[in-house]
């Protein structure tokens, strides 16, 4: 017998066709694993492509949700000033005007009693308590004397429709129509409009405040409140901090957002402070 020495290459090849199946099987199998591999990586960069669009278009969402409700707040804090400006200038004509002895005043005691309330009292409202939004309320400050106010607070009294008009005019904007008596006392009870409360200040110690509601504290004083102070020193709006009204019951309304002006005679003599305000909350929702 003569013995044969093979060659490495010549060895693999014998070793290939013996074992041609499971060669063939084993390349079919990574074949088959680079391309499910390959489509699998590409799956996964979809998927990141995907989630990278669907972020930005949340992204592009936000931010026009953000502008569009920053416009919103431009439109209204605007509003709110030129409200302000009528009201200053309601009161001044109302402070000048002759008495008006007939003229019915609801006090804070009034609004406590079934009886001696306004017929428009009610709970039905997006108020957090009963109000009347044909009334506002008076309050005096503790230790001042009622009667030798009580006929300036009478003057005061036809302003309540002039706040009324007011706060509708600020909720229709541009909207020109005109509303029955009905939709107008449902736009001021479900608060449609930026202006939720509206007052005037006399430096004697006297608060009316729009809408009228049973809240009140007897103990306070107005002219303690921080917007009557810088409008009674200086000249002009001021857009006060946000404050929970400390006029109101310890359960209060939600954060304010005061717009205040004083209001002064030709003498320079401090007349009073009016003031509308926007609900924070209400904003932000």
């Amino acid at each position: 017998l003569v013995s044969r020495s093979y060659r490495l290459r010549e060895l693999i090849f014998r070793w290939l066709r013996q074992h041609r199946l499971g060669v063939t099987l084993a390349v079919l199998a990574v074949i088959t694993a680079v391309i499910v591999g390959g489509l699998l990586l590409r799956l996964d960069r979809a998927a990141d492509e995907l989630a990278i669009r669907e972020r930005g278009d949340r992204l592009t969402q936000l931010y026009g949700e953000g502008a569009r409700q920053a416009y919103v707040l431009d439109r209204a804090l605007p509003r709110l000033e030129n409200a302000l400006e009528g009201l200053t200038t309601a009161t001044a004509w109302a402070l000048e005007a002759p008495d008006q002895p007939f003229a019915k005043v609801y006090f804070d005691a009034d609004f406590e009693g079934d009886k001696t309330r306004p017929d428009d009292f009610t709970d039905q409202t997006s108020y957090r308590w009963p109000v009347s939004v044909e009334h506002p309320v008076v309050t005096v400050a503790p230790g001042v004397e009622r009667a030798p106010l009580l006929p300036k607070i009478r003057r005061l009294v036809p302003l309540r429709h002039h706040i009324r008009d007011m706060v509708i005019a600020a909720a229709l904007r541009d909207d020109h129509r005109t509303l029955s008596a009905a939709e107008a006392t449902t736009l001021m009870l479900t608060r449609a409009g930026p202006i939720d409360y509206a007052y005037v200040d006399l430096p004697e110690g006297v608060h009316v405040i729009w809408p009228g509601n049973a809240t009140l504290r007897r103990d306070y004083d107005v002219r303690t409140a921080s917007f009557f102070q810088n409008s009674a020193k200086e000249r002009g709006r001021h857009w006060g901090a946000p404050y929970v009204d400390s006029s109101t019951a310890s359960d209060g309304d939600e954060l304010v957002l005061p717009c205040t002006k004083g209001i002064w005679s030709a003498e320079g003599e401090l007349l009073g402070v009016a003031g509308v305000e926007m609900t924070v909350t209400k904003m932000l929702d």
